[in-house]
């Protein structure tokens, strides 16, 4: 094999795709990390469907009980967005430990909407615009407290400037009055709740998908916002408070005036309610929460100025364009839309270095995990020169002129690179892959190698597959060749290769009872995902389940836990067992129960599991919390007892063939086992 089993691999095409964090339903991770722009792009425009959602507000909502708007807002939204996202991530259950943070973030939405209502009510429509623009203040002074961003030149200048112009631009030429102390209090929760939803979603959004996250919180927001509505709804003092009379068309509920009644949805308001239901509480929160998932906490709300920004533009559109009553020119305060213009120029370029900082060190800790996987040669190959012993593909082997190769893959004796101009050069021992005269010509166009012990295959940009090497270790695929077609990934085995198709189909060939014939298997549909042991393949299905195949001792039957595959999104495999992560964090383990297919033991702290690693004999898997439980031989990291205390808020873990290297929130790392002594290298 020239992979580490159980870990990724890697080619430069994919250097900017992240290495995901959350669960995103039965589908494994595949789309690349969007670019910048598209991020912060996405947060830009959630903000100016807030900012447009002010002047919707004014031109219709004056009559309605803000406590019932808000009710049916979120009311409507969250099912909304429950449905949407059962459709596109499927039934995802959020974990027993997860339940807190829904609620919290549930009650951040909440105070949001409860808070600005007081806030309002009592500080006035002015003020509470201004307390608007001290959202990113609050997201990234709580960041830099947790230790999750560094503050720069550019963000912090950026931020205050987009503060104090988004302030001038809804103060001046206003009368403030009196806000009052618990009015700006109220203002001042309803403004950290946002920021909190921000935090807290980002906890989140390392398990779930971004729509799911989006659903629960507003689903529990909704029934907050029922109790409140409820049980404040027939209280007319309440209403008085809320719903103050106007002096024109008031109305009565009890002895007190009011301008709206408690229960009443004025026609007028149903475009405006629509508008606040689809663009804010599901377009911009949904557009918020999902660049959350790619951008820094600190930015999420750096644009919140846009806001002021957005409707002093629209009023201006409105009124010179159609003679929109009821909205207000802006004056000499309008000036203050420059200085948010400037602070939008900032902090979209400080965003891009922030991305082009993060890439770099993603960048780095795919090669680390790229280096570590080319286990099985003796030779290993760096700056296109090689060392090592001469039978393995070492100094002294015959080798071609290399230059600018993309990627490299080997066997037990043989290496394969693919060239700048996407052509293929081998070399090394001639029966173990190094010679690929026969099928040298249909080289062209390749994009992705891939190998067993003794044979190749290459991806090429068309969608075929070829391969080389020993006939045994499926070298051979001319009797599987008119079914590899729109092949989109290779995975292997050390004696079989499976090609995963874009109509979700597998093909395999390979050694027969080692998983190269799997022309018998009817479940082997919709496959999203193919993982393989040195013996056996397993696969999971679009729907959740997994399909295993081949060496029934090295994790070919899965059978006795079948019942307890559903939801899979992530496979791992150690040299004879499997590991399946399902989407509430639970882990299900079958194959050799030495090298990590009995995971008992360990069940009990197999919980809210983000990741698992393998080694050729053991498994680590990485809890949310930053845990690391570790099982199988102990030889090849199986036991981590003697490093357990160190073991502490880790971010990522590595494999190589037999040890584990955890990289924790601090930059150190920690690695096991610190002696090596495995039963795993007796199956050689």
């Amino acid at each position: 094999m020239a992979t580490v089993l159980g870990a990724s691999h890697v080619t430069p095409e994919d250097y900017d795709v992240p290495e995901p964090d959350r669960r995103p339903g039965a589908a494994p991770p595949g789309p690349r990390q969007p670019s910048p722009w598209v991020v912060h792009g996405a947060l830009i425009l959630a903000q100016v469907i807030f900012g447009s959602s002010s002047v919707v507000g004014k031109l219709g909502v004056e009559k309605f009980n803000p406590l019932l708007f808000a009710l049916i807002r979120e009311g409507v939204a969250g099912p909304l967005l429950l449905v949407m996202a059962l459709v596109s991530d499927g039934c995802l259950k959020p974990a027993d430990n997860d339940w807190n943070l829904i609620l919290l973030m549930g009650f951040c939405v909440f105070s949001n909407q409860a808070f600005s209502i007081l806030g309002i009510k009592l500080a006035g429509p002015v003020i509470s615009s201004a307390w608007q623009c001290s959202q990113p203040i609050f997201t990234l002074a709580i960041s830099l407290v947790l230790g999750w961003e560094a503050p720069t030149c550019r963000k912090v200048l950026g931020i205050l400037l987009s503060f104090v112009s988004g302030a001038f631009l809804v103060i001046y030429g206003h009368q403030i009055g009196d806000a009052g102390a618990m009015g700006n209090i109220f203002l001042a929760f309803n403004c950290l709740g946002t920021s909190l939803y921000v935090i807290f979603a980002k906890v989140a959004l390392k398990r779930y998908p971004p729509m799911t996250v989006t659903a629960w919180a507003m689903m529990a927001a909704s029934l907050m916002m029922a109790l409140l509505a409820g049980s404040l709804g027939n209280n007319c003092a309440v209403i008085h408070f809320v719903c103050p009379p106007s002096g024109d068309h008031d109305f009565r509920c009890g002895n007190l005036e009011t301008s709206c009644l408690p229960w009443h949805v004025p026609s007028t308001a149903l475009p405006s309610l629509i508008y606040f239901v689809l663009g804010n509480s599901i377009g911009a929160y949904l557009l918020i929460t999902w660049a959350n998932s790619y951008a820094r906490a600190g930015f999420v709300l750096a644009y919140t100025a846009l806001q002021p920004f957005t409707s002093t533009v629209l009023s201006v559109i409105l009124i010179l364009g159609w003679q929109v009553k009821g909205l207000e020119m802006p004056g000499w305060n309008a000036l203050g839309c420059i200085g948010i213009l400037l602070a939008l120029v900032l902090l979209v370029w400080d965003g891009k270095r922030q991305h082009e900082v993060d890439e770099a060190r993603k960048f780095c800790r795919l090669e680390a995990g790229k280096l570590a996987g080319h286990w099985s040669s003796y030779a290993q190959v760096a700056q296109r020169k090689t060392w090592g012993h001469a039978d393995f593909g070492g100094e002294g082997a015959p080798q071609p002129k290399l230059s600018k190769v993309r990627d490299l893959e080997a066997t037990q004796r043989a290496f394969a690179a693919i060239c700048e101009d996407h052509s293929v050069v081998c070399w090394g021992v001639a029966g173990f892959g190094a010679d690929s005269s026969g099928v040298q010509e249909q080289l062209c166009g390749v994009r992705r190698l891939q190998s067993t012990q003794r044979a190749f295959a290459a991806l090429r940009a068309d969608g075929r597959v070829i391969a080389w090497g020993s006939e045994a270790f499926g070298g051979d695929a001319r009797a599987v060749q008119d079914q590899l077609v729109q092949v989109k990934r290779i995975e292997s085995n050390g004696w079989a290769f499976a090609a995963l198709r874009a109509d979700g189909a597998v093909v395999t060939w390979g050694r027969r009872g080692y998983g190269g014939d799997s022309r018998d298997i009817q479940q082997l549909r919709d496959v999203v995902d193919i993982c393989g042991s040195d013996t056996a393949f397993a696969a999971t299905c679009a729907d959740g389940r997994v399909v295993a195949w081949g060496e029934a001792r090295d994790g070919g039957n899965c059978r006795p836990v079948q019942h307890e595959l559903r939801q899979v999104w992530q496979l791992a495999a150690t040299g004879s067992a499997f590991a399946a992560l399902r989407a509430d964090g639970r882990v299900v383990t079958w194959g050799h129960k030495q090298f990590g297919g009995d995971s008992t033991h360990v069940q009990k702290q197999l919980r809210d599991v983000k990741r698992i690693s393998a080694t050729k004999g053991a498994f680590a898997a990485l809890c949310a919390d930053g845990r690391v439980v570790t099982w199988g031989d102990q030889g090849c990291g199986g036991d981590s007892t003697e490093v357990q205390r160190e073991l502490k808020d880790v971010q990522q873990i590595y494999a190589t063939t037999g040890s584990f290297g955890a990289m924790r929130e601090d930059g150190s790392v920690v690695s096991w086992p610190l002696t090596r002594h495995s039963a795993a290298d007796s199956q050689e």
